[in-house]
């Protein structure tokens, strides 16, 4: 709450599943499940804008809208077992001013971007503005 002003990224380790649902169970990590993790923060905080997350091999993206009015964009990437990873890293473009998030994974190893459903443009966000 003492950053209310500021636009949040949480990252964790595991929270989406494949399938884009946020996982009830915390296979083995830490003591709370992401479900708890949805119920006990992300809910509660209007300027957690992003949870991103890996451990299971996918790429999944979820988007709730909250009863405080915030929307939270949930991001899952994990190519660690395809082509032994392949050095496939997420890159995310932030323009704060027009609301656009471009989001992409990209291969150092290989100089190139994967040309699926891990390739998004994510509109109408509504950052908050920090006053300096």
């Amino acid at each position: 709450e003492k950053y209310h002003a500021y636009n949040i990224i949480l990252l964790t380790h595991y929270y989406l599943t494949p399938d884009g649902k946020i996982a009830d169970r915390n296979a083995g990590y830490g003591d709370f499940s992401p479900l708890d993790i949805f119920e006990k923060l992300v809910k509660r905080q209007k300027n957690i804008k992003f949870v991103v997350s890996g451990h299971v091999v996918s790429s999944a993206y979820k988007i709730d809208k909250l009863e405080n009015g915030n929307t939270v964009y949930q991001l899952l990437q994990d190519y660690q077992h395809e082509d032994s990873g392949g050095g496939y890293i997420r890159l995310l473009k932030f323009d704060v001013d027009k609301g656009i998030v471009q989001a992409e994974m990209y291969s150092p190893f290989y100089d190139k971007v994967k040309q699926d459903s891990s390739k998004f443009t994510l509109e109408g966000i509504e950052f908050l503005k920090v006053e300096n």
